[in-house]
């Protein structure tokens, strides 16, 4: 009698090796599938996320200077924004520099480094609420603000101006 050890397979008990193959196949081509399911799934992703959240113009509005200046967007508030400050708007441009503000206020531009005079230019961002530029108003330096009636409204002008006092 012979003995076979038992990793040995005989004819009688070798598995179907195209049947295996078959099967290897499909699940290689299954995991293949899968993987490249996932990563068009993880590009779309992104896609989605590169639209809503790195392009645009969002606006945010905030009841207060104090509520604005503890958004998630405070970082783009300028410090020459008065205490008092309500009804606070901010218009951002995620392709480009550039942020428009509005807000009403008692107490107007105080910051020691606006210097009021002659001011010129016009924001590059187009927002509704937006009125025609007056002949005078505050530099403050990235910022230029004016007042039109009780509200006041200021552009930036960008990291070129004055990174000093934004």
């Amino acid at each position: 009698m012979q003995v076979i050890p038992e990793h040995v397979e005989t004819d009688a008990t070798a598995p179907d090796h195209r049947c295996m193959t078959t099967r290897t196949r499909i699940l290689r081509g299954s995991i293949a599938a899968a993987t490249a399911a996932a990563a068009i799934a993880s590009l779309a992703g992104c896609s989605l996320f590169e639209q809503e959240g790195l392009q645009g113009t969002p606006q945010f509005d905030f009841a207060s200077a104090d509520e604005a200046r503890a958004s998630e967007e405070a970082w783009r508030i300028p410090r020459f924004l008065s205490g008092d400050a309500t009804d606070v708007s901010l218009h951002v441009d995620y392709q480009r520099v550039g942020a428009n503000l509005r807000w009403s206020s008692e107490d107007g531009i105080t910051a020691g480094y606006c210097a009021k005079g002659p001011i010129s230019g016009e924001t590059v961002l187009r927002t509704d609420w937006w009125p025609d530029v007056p002949a005078d108003g505050w530099d403050c330096g990235r910022w230029i603000a004016f007042q039109v009636d009780d509200t006041y409204y200021a552009w930036d002008q960008g990291p070129q101006a004055d990174p000093e006092n934004d």
